[in-house]
């Protein structure tokens, strides 16, 4: 879809492309926006064969509060022939140049994955709050607290009735990753990463989940 994406930009002349969905779209679009302006096969700008300098601005209408995609300059992006699944940032270059946060366009997101979304910012926050640095980070631990005890309030509520507390959920999505919370910060842990590359792999991951469904039946 990368390269479906890329030659759409390069045969219409596209100036500016809206991503309108989740972090996999937004991601999508991202990779697509530098792609526009390579010629060979998108996959290789993840094999480091061509280094992006010029991408299409991207605008973006998130449409489910998980990754954060939707304001920082990173993403992953799946290769199905291959089944591997990488991630991807470009500081400066990828980054939404604006994002329209509507927490009413959220209200149709299920309960499974309201609370996957409220997994996901909580895993955001989590692997930059244990990190250790040198100096001070009290000012900024103290934020993050306040954004992971808003997670645990409120999402519990948020998926026993879709149209309520969807507002503090995705301002807590928004501030998890791509910006306040991460700043200055190193990141990220391998625990994040190696689901994300296991979900390359469908069958392994159907695997997985019925597992986990037959633990819990079975505790």
């Amino acid at each position: 879809s990368v390269n479906e994406g890329a030659a759409i930009c390069k045969r219409e002349h596209i100036d500016v492309i809206l991503a309108v969905g989740g972090g996999s779209v937004i991601d999508c679009a991202k990779f697509v926006s530098v792609a526009a302006f390579y010629d060979g096969d998108a996959w290789d700008i993840m094999e480091h064969k061509y280094e992006p300098t010029k991408a299409l601005p991207i605008l973006d209408i998130s449409t489910i509060s998980a990754t954060g995609s939707d304001m920082d300059a990173g993403g992953v992006i799946s290769n199905e022939a291959t089944q591997e699944k990488i991630g991807f940032s470009i500081p400066g270059l990828l980054q939404p140049k604006v994002s329209f946060l509507d927490p009413t366009l959220t209200y149709s997101v299920g309960r499974r994955q309201t609370a996957c979304g409220s997994a996901d910012i909580l895993s955001h926050i989590i692997e930059t709050y244990f990190v250790p640095e040198d100096g001070s980070m009290f000012l900024l631990d103290r934020f993050k607290e306040g954004l992971m005890q808003t997670v645990v309030k409120y999402a519990p509520v948020a998926m026993r009735s879709p149209k309520t507390t969807r507002r503090a959920r995705t301002c807590s999505g928004r501030r998890a990753g791509p910006s306040t919370a991460s700043r200055a910060r190193s990141r990220m842990w391998p625990g994040r990463a190696i689901p994300s590359s296991m979900s390359s792999r469908p069958s392994t991951t159907s695997r997985t989940a019925s597992a986990s469904r037959s633990s819990r039946r079975n505790g």
